[in-house]
């Protein structure tokens, strides 16, 4: 297998939240949940920048002769160690102010790719380049913050509040039946995970991302690309440099930042 490209870039309202990793035959993206309550238990930094990049450090060391469950379990099990030795009452705190993450995992095996979602980060493949393997029962809230932006579009004051309100509001079903699913301190986390398995042949090959790449841009609809673009290096550098334009253009008519951190990983079979 081969990495054709690895980005990473962090917008400019907080410190980048997002990480990638890749071990022998496992790659994984994650994207930290920015914290709208800037609580500060584990880290000066921010309590989604300590786990994002915790739990990054942790998947580095993981065994790679296990399952995908079983690698993510593990990581997410070491950092919930971490984080009661840090503040034993941690579990105590209500789960809406501590820090979330989504997270995109795949394991590659002869012939097949597994995958493991939680939340929205996504993983595209080559011969299927229109499909979109990830964790779709967020979507119904992204809906409801996407109504909140397009309400209060023209006035950036009124934006950021009421967009700050009903993030906040939708916390409050974090990882419940009729809510939405995503990472935790809790190893058991992955056991409502969205968990699948593809065919795919030498010379594949698979892009996993943050949800500050394709679902941002579908979103907006700022640029214009054929999805198997994705798949080839350099116009997928072109896309990138495409979107941090257009994100720039439109701070600077609306006094709005619609970006968010972006990683992209594309590897070949």
């Amino acid at each position: 297998m081969k990495i054709l490209l690895e980005y990473c870039q962090g917008c400019k309202k907080h410190i980048n939240q997002d990480a990638y990793g890749y071990k022998d035959n496992f790659f994984w993206v994650i994207d930290g949940a920015t914290d709208v309550f800037d609580n500060h238990y584990l880290s000066p930094l921010g309590d989604v920048y300590w786990i994002v990049q915790k739990l990054n450090n942790a998947l580095k060391k993981g065994n790679t002769k296990s399952s995908l469950k079983e690698f993510v379990s593990a990581a997410i099990r070491e950092v919930q160690l971490e984080a009661l030795a840090k503040v034993p009452n941690i579990n105590q705190i209500a789960i809406n102010k501590l820090p979330t993450y989504a997270i995109c995992c795949v394991k590659y095996t002869q012939g097949f790719l597994e995958y493991l979602c939680l939340g929205d980060c996504s993983l595209f493949i080559s011969k299927s380049p229109t499909t979109r393997y990830t964790d779709t029962r967020i979507q119904p809230f992204h809906l409801q913050v996407n109504e909140v932006k397009e309400q209060y579009k023209n006035n950036s004051e009124q934006y950021r509040a009421h967009v700050l309100e009903i993030v906040r509001e939708i916390k409050n079903f974090i990882n419940i039946e009729n809510g939405y699913w995503i990472g935790i301190l809790d190893p058991n986390i992955v056991e409502h995970a969205i968990i699948g398995n593809v065919e795919i042949e030498e010379k594949d090959r698979f892009v996993i991302c943050s949800d500050g790449f394709r679902p941002s841009i579908d979103e907006a609809n700022l640029i214009y690309f054929e999805s198997k673009d994705i798949f080839i290096r350099a116009k997928l550098q072109t896309i990138l440099e495409q979107q941090n334009l257009e994100e720039n253009n439109y701070l600077l008519k609306t006094g709005i930042d619609i970006s968010d951190d972006k990683t992209v990983l594309l590897v070949e079979i």
